[in-house]
């Protein structure tokens, strides 16, 4: 099966249909989803300067990540359901779309990136290339899912 066929098919599914039928799940979708990235990105830009000593110095690192990368997580699974979401709204579109397929690599990538960076934090240890790396990648993936409105 091709992915044009599959997503053909999962666009006439009833999910799809109901979606894409209600007047509020793809706002609601689209503004949580756009929140996450929000929530991460700072997070993120939280992290690094944290680890480069600029914020939030009074606390050991270890104490100060732990709960702000509890949020990450949640953060991180609100944007992969709401990403589901409005993957099931327009599957003929979003599943065929090279822009999207980057981003959905990229976002594994960050989040695997995430794990390395987690540990040494919570650990009391400082990743100053991680964790700017790890900032680069979510601004590559907040330019890359705007782009997917405008890439055919």
């Amino acid at each position: 099966m091709t992915l044009e066929t599959f997503s053909s098919w999962l666009d006439a599914t009833p999910i799809s249909e109901a979606i894409k039928a209600s007047g509020y799940i793809i706002p609601f979708a689209q503004s949580l989803h756009i929140l996450s990235v929000a929530f991460v990105f700072s997070g993120a830009a939280l992290l690094v300067a944290r680890d480069f000593g600029r914020w939030g110095t009074s606390e050991p690192l270890a104490a100060w990540a732990a709960p702000l990368i509890a949020r990450q997580r949640l953060a991180l699974a609100v944007l992969v359901l709401t990403g589901a979401v409005l993957i099931l709204a327009e599957p003929t579109r979003e599943l065929v779309s090279r822009v999207l397929q980057v981003k959905v690599v990229l976002v594994a990538l960050a989040a695997a990136l995430a794990v390395p960076l987690a540990r040494r934090q919570l650990a009391g240890r400082s990743a100053h290339g991680l964790s700017v790396a790890l900032l680069g990648l979510w601004g590559v993936i907040i330019f890359a899912g705007r782009w997917i409105a405008y890439a055919s």
